[in-house]
């Protein structure tokens, strides 16, 4: 998870998309594409602040950003994660507090 967050912090979409399950890699949301178009155009790049484990397959992950058009984001999510290759890939972002 540290690795898919801290390439989201840095707008490098290409980076996150790689710990993305391949099927999602392409295109929508998850896809390095639109993963670089929205976080490479922040005001204030992403800073995760908890990043907790649910279980094997599921973290709860806290962060904050600004946005381009100036506004505070206090979010969180449980990012769901398949094991492939013995890597952990992020599957699905569940987005509680979206901005």
């Amino acid at each position: 998870m540290r690795d898919f967050y801290n390439a989201l912090a840095q707008g490098d979409g290409a980076r996150a998309a790689a710990v993305v399950v391949p099927e999602k890699r392409v295109e929508g949301p998850l896809s390095a594409a639109e993963l670089t178009r929205y976080y490479s155009s922040l005001r204030a790049p992403l800073r995760v602040t908890k990043i907790d484990p649910i279980n094997d397959d599921s973290v709860f992950v806290r962060y904050h950003f600004v946005t381009a058009d100036n506004h505070l984001c206090l979010g969180s999510a449980v990012v769901d994660t398949t094991h492939h290759d013995g890597d952990a890939l992020v599957s699905a972002i569940h987005v509680f507090h979206a901005c």
